[in-house]
């Protein structure tokens, strides 16, 4: 029997939510620079200070006034109100630091610094996840999602995604399943999570399924308080990493790779992120299929209610 996309997400859905993790811990990575936008070049250089001389020292012009500069700082500034030299190098451009800097510093006073260039946007690969776009504003876009629904749930799009599963017996859930595959290297995925309602024994997820094999797949889940960061291969997991679930510091969620290694993330405001867990990438990660939603295994006493949105 072949199964349809949205069959095969349910089995891999359910199996996510069979086994609930261990072990809490959280590694913070809330240093300067560490944004999906990247990270702002080094500071421009001092502004130059009065001489007797008429020349001034400039990054491009060999003068007799000697300035020393370094990759981090751009070049002298006038000495009293010219700009700065170009800003020193962000991140890389694969990474999620972003490129390098790109405008020129302001000038410095005969006693102060010029400032630093502006740093690059993370630079992802043709056909990967950073090519994923929805606000979820308009219109549903068949081109990119197709909805799932078991009786008793539902989905729907008004601004924002709902995704509403309701008192009743037996297996539920609904969302949004992309239409076509992504690759995650060197790129990230993220959106934000707004979690209304929450019955007990119901479960809201974000998932990055293998479009070859839906038992493999990356995925972050609350449920009963906590929040869960982990993978499945083969339908099984080690357990990936098990913390309190906190709506305003865990109000985006996302996955990234870089360098062979698949991190979780979490941020309050889409811009400094947390990485939650990390393990090595798997190959499956080359070509993904984008879910998210919510479900419950069990009679569920109240209805629970979750709000997707701003999808990268």
């Amino acid at each position: 029997m072949t199964l349809s996309l949205e069959d095969r997400a349910a089995v891999a859905t359910v199996l996510g939510f069979a086994i609930l993790a261990g072990g809490f811990f959280a590694c913070s990575l809330n240093t300067s620079g560490e944004s999906t936008t990247g990270a702002g070049g080094g500071t421009g250089g001092h502004g130059g200070t009065t001489t007797t001389t008429t020349t001034t020292a400039l990054v491009t012009t060999t003068t007799t006034t000697t300035t020393t500069t370094t990759t981090s700082q751009g070049g002298g500034g006038s000495t009293t109100s010219g700009s700065g030299g170009i800003g020193g190098a962000g991140g890389g451009t694969t990474t999620s630091t972003g490129g390098g800097g790109a405008s020129t510093g302001g000038g410095g006073t005969s006693s102060s610094s010029g400032g630093g260039g502006t740093g690059g946007t993370e630079q992802c690969p043709p056909g990967s996840t950073g090519d994923l776009h929805d606000d979820f504003n308009g219109p549903f876009d068949v081109s990119l999602w197709s909805i799932f629904a078991t009786p008793g749930a539902s989905a729907f799009q008004s601004g924002t995604v709902h995704v509403n599963v309701g008192n009743a017996t037996g297996t539920r859930y609904a969302g949004y399943l992309s239409t076509m595959p992504y690759s995650l290297l060197e790129c990230s995925v993220r959106m934000e999570v707004f979690v209304g309602t929450a019955a007990p024994d119901t479960t809201t997820f974000f998932q990055l399924h293998s479009s070859a094999d839906f038992s493999d797949f990356l995925e972050i889940v609350t449920i009963n308080g906590s929040i869960i960061f982990r993978k499945f291969v083969d339908g099984s997991t080690d357990g990936g990493t098990a913390i309190p679930y906190d709506p305003a510091a865990h109000h985006w969620w996302g996955f990234r790779e870089s360098g062979g290694v698949t991190s979780w993330v979490t941020s309050s405001d889409g811009t400094t992120w947390a990485v939650q867990h990390s393990e090595p990438t798997d190959p499956f990660a080359a070509s993904l299929l984008v879910e998210f939603g919510a479900s419950s295994l069990v009679t569920t006493v109240g209805v629970s209610e979750v709000l997707f949105d701003s999808m990268n």
